[in-house]
């Protein structure tokens, strides 16, 4: 608690520094200036300035030895011309967040709002890259800015040499005539990174989203493509467009809970083969991981070969115009092209398989292997509307179809139907999933591994998972000291205040913190209240899966996702009843003849603390001297089952398994005082400040009637409780109580304890020096504590120091410092250095 208080005070005593110290680039206009106004800082004047660390029209010099960092407000930025990034570094639209809450699916705070930044040209008629680092090839980050309307050759939006990170970026209306719509990947330091970003509407000939260079002096230019919870949305043109993405050279890409759909051309969405001026080297790499592929027009959606590697996992690819997979060298070299030659693999994907037949539109041509023996690997889809109408709806986004960002950040994707038909994709998955989906809801497959669940939990296909319901087991949950969560709770208290007060903490987030204080102070008086001896404390929300409702719309379904947290009471209600005891194996079928202890004998308490909401568990059979703890080999069991209130009404039932356990007593430091030339024994009272109040103290409920604070030999009645770790060396000490210690045993070696009235006498009554020994205690259940310390203090080195006295009386109770004589401590102690020094001579 203290090193945590103490760091939180550092953190924020250092903060008046940090401001004055910091070196980001704040942009004050809107205006394209370039150096011709002192009094304020343009998004050009930043970037120069950040390149060359100096100061550049109204912006302070960049930072020498770190990635730049520059800050724009909310608003349209309109440029002259291209902006040419020198040097890496980050680019920060505004918040783009609400203050006023945690985010539904991602539970980050803030939660996410609409991009309000904007990066645009000046003239709708000029055209250039709005960035280009093709000559530094330098990193360029971007975080919370739209960009649109950029027209160039290549790269209408971006022109990067060096790598391009995106995270929340919309790059809109962007074109190029001839390669990269969006961005264009020039040379061999070109590579792309975007999270949670959308592109849309972007043209270009080839790529229009992503194009990139294939050759570099002679030989395939190596590229990464990283494309992670992000919508390809309506881009290209079926009339110039030949590919939206546009794979070439020596590329290694990965495309994971994203959505591809509404996309238009001539040819492909997705070109990854080699062809005449397009090389591929055949250790490029492609994977498609829990994506939504669908509604694409053109002759294929993804045109693959066998040159690189392909792999598909988790995604839906059907329902496009034209053939979803197409094989290069067409479907009958597909359907013989044999495992032991494939660089393809697919499994738990909803495809259209191809017919013999006939050729439908959106079927998925792949290798004839692939499509044998596939068991619940695949979801095979009819190839109809009617079959995509009743498996996915779009997720609404506005009222207005035109807008494809919702007021919580969210870009277009599609919500998988429940569907009573072996068609549906919820539930399809498996844990080859992504760990989130596209909005950052996080994927519990409670399947993996694990057959303990009461309701199962698989992977939906494709880019987003529908929140079900999900009481999970909660397995091994074990006691702990009741009195550590006390000193979190106020250390939490302690840090949040500290930050609140702090002068320099932003407006925005004092509501913030001023909740996080409220809700420590009412969840710390709701744990005091709820203690009682030895009890368990079972976070079964933590783990478990809230529901999410859907509600048709014009444009989509509006999601509701049920909350638990604050508002789990308005949302759910809760029933918690006693299992029983029994070993693991109940988990394994959970039927009441694997108990060996029924509920109604096992002294049990199970019940649900709706302030902590938490499921609280302990034992009622303490008495005298026994304190109950579970069985070696055997667990307590609770089950819950969380029910729904908002219809439709669903259920969830799960279990806890917890052990009782004893929790080793506490020990702490203590400090005693000796007269400088006496030998008179002084009594210790070692004990008196340790406790065994991590078990709980006599005061919470359920606490043992007669039991111990430490232990107590049951024959005897003795107390032999402490083990000395290390004896005094200038004094000794003399113990009531001296006997073979309680947890000795034939495999290990016999230890001695000590115990009852303690009394420590110094050997000579002309040392000068503390002492000290070391020691543990042992609770009833025979648990030794830490190891604590007791000082012995001699008054010679406190009230009775005379060292640095002038002519002072060896009596003298003060000390002090200055001139004079070295006195008789110093020279004793001068005298000892001395020996010492010739006896290691």
């Amino acid at each position: 608690m203290y090193r945590k208080s103490l760091l939180a005070l550092v953190v924020l005593a250092a903060l008046p520094v940090t401001a004055a110290t910091d070196r980001t680039l704040y942009v004050s206009t809107f205006e394209d200036e370039d150096g011709e106004n002192a009094s304020a800082c343009s998004l050009r004047e930043a970037i120069q300035a950040a390149t060359n660390n100096r100061a550049y029209g109204g912006c302070i010099a960049g930072d020498l030895d770190l990635t730049d960092q520059i800050r724009l407000k909310a608003g349209i930025y309109k440029l002259k011309k291209s902006l040419i990034v020198g040097s890496a570094m980050t680019i920060s639209g505004g918040d783009a967040a609400n203050f006023d809450k945690t985010d539904s699916y991602t539970n980050v705070y803030p939660a996410r709002s609409r991009l309000e930044t904007t990066i645009e040209p000046a003239d709708d008629n000029a055209a250039f890259s709005l960035f280009d680092s093709t000559t530094s090839r330098a990193t360029l980050n971007l975080n919370n800015v739209i960009l649109q309307n950029g027209k160039s050759n290549r790269g209408g939006a971006i022109r990067a040499g060096g790598s391009v990170n995106l995270s929340r970026v919309r790059i809109s209306n962007s074109s190029a005539t001839d390669s990269g719509g969006a961005i264009y990947l020039e040379g061999s330091s070109a590579n792309l990174s975007a999270a949670d970003s959308l592109f849309d509407k972007n043209v270009a000939v080839r790529g229009a989203v992503i194009g990139m260079s294939c050759l570099d002096n002679v030989t395939n230019t190596p590229h990464s493509v990283t494309l992670d919870r992000t919508s390809i949305y309506d881009n290209g043109s079926p009339v110039i467009t030949q590919s939206v993405i546009d794979y070439c050279g020596t590329v290694t890409s990965t495309i994971s809970a994203s959505t591809i759909a509404e996309n238009k051309t001539n040819n492909v969405i997705i070109n990854y083969v080699l062809s005449e001026n397009h090389p591929l080297h055949p250790t490029s790499s492609l994977s498609l991981t829990s994506d939504t592929i669908v509604k694409n027009l053109g002759k294929a959606t993804l045109l693959y070969d066998n040159v690189g590697k392909l792999a598909l996992s988790g995604s839906i690819i059907g329902f496009n115009s034209g053939k979803s997979c197409s094989y290069a060298l067409g479907a009958a070299a597909a359907d013989k092209l044999a495992s032991e030659n494939s660089k393809i693999t697919s499994s738990y994907n909803a495809l259209i398989k191809p017919s013999t037949t006939t050729v439908n539109d959106g079927e998925c041509e792949l290798p004839g292997y692939l499509y044998k023996d596939t068991g619940t690997t695949l979801v095979s889809l009819m190839p109809s509307p009617d079959t995509f109408n009743r498996i996915l709806a779009p997720l609404y986004l506005d009222k207005d179809k035109n807008v494809l960002e919702s007021e919580d950040g969210l870009f277009p994707a599609y919500v998988p139907l429940k569907a009573t038909s072996a068609e549906t994709l919820i539930d399809a998955g498996s844990g080859g999933c992504t760990a989130t989906d596209q909005r950052g809801l996080t994927r519990n497959n409670t399947t993996a591994g694990s057959t303990t669940n009461t309701d199962l939990n698989a992977c939906d296909i494709g880019s987003v998972e529908v929140s079900k319901l999900r009481a999970v087991d909660v397995l091994g949950v074990i006691n702990s000291s009741l009195l550590a969560p006390i000193d979190q709770y106020e250390d939490n208290i302690d840090y949040y205040e500290n930050i609140y007060k702090d002068p320099t903490l932003d407006a925005k987030l004092l509501n913030r913190y001023k909740k996080l204080i409220d809700d420590e102070k009412v969840m710390l008086a709701a744990y005091k209240a709820s203690l009682a001896y030895r009890q368990v404390y079972a976070n079964v929300l933590g783990t478990s899966t809230e529901q999410e409702n859907f509600e048709p719309a014009t444009n989509g379904l509006k999601a509701a996702l049920e909350k638990f947290g604050d508002d789990f009471d308005k949302n759910y209600t809760i029933n918690v009843v006693v299992t029983g005891r029994g070993s693991e194996q109940f988990l394994q079928l959970k039927q009441e003849k694997d108990l060996t202890v029924k509920a109604a004998d096992s002294n049990l308490i199970c019940k649900w603390d709706d302030k902590l909401r938490q499921i609280l568990i302990r034992r009622t059979d303490n008495a005298g001297i026994l304190a109950a703890t579970t069985p070696a080999g055997e667990y307590e069991y609770c089950k819950y089952t969380i029910t729904s209130k908002n219809p439709p009404i669903v259920s969830s039932t799960g279990y806890v398994q917890a052990r009782i356990v004893n929790i080793a007593p506490i020990a702490k430091d203590d400090q005693y005082t000796v007269k400088y030339g006496s030998v008179t024994p002084i009594a210790l009272d070692i004990l008196a400040n340790d406790s065994d109040d991590g078990d709980g103290g006599s005061d919470v409920t359920g606490y043992p009637k007669g039991y111990p604070k430490f232990y107590q030999n049951p024959a005897t009645g003795s107390y032999a409780n402490i083990k000395l770790v290390s004896k005094p060396t200038l004094g000794t000490l003399k113990f009531e109580y001296e006997q073979p210690c309680p947890d000795n045993s034939n495999t290990r070696p016999e230890e001695t304890c000590y115990g009852g009235k303690i009394t420590y006498t110094p050997k000579s009554s002309f040392s000068t020096f503390n002492d000290s020994f070391k020691y543990k205690v042992l609770d009833q259940d025979r648990a030794e504590s830490a190891e604590a310390t007791v000082k012995i203090i001699n008054t010679a080195t406190t009230t009775d120091d005379t060292r640095g006295d002038s002519g002072s009386s060896s009596g003298s109770s003060g000390s002090s410092s200055g001139g004079g004589s070295i006195g008789l401590f110093g020279l004793l102690g001068l005298a000892s250095l001395i020996a010492l020094r010739r006896k290691m001579k």
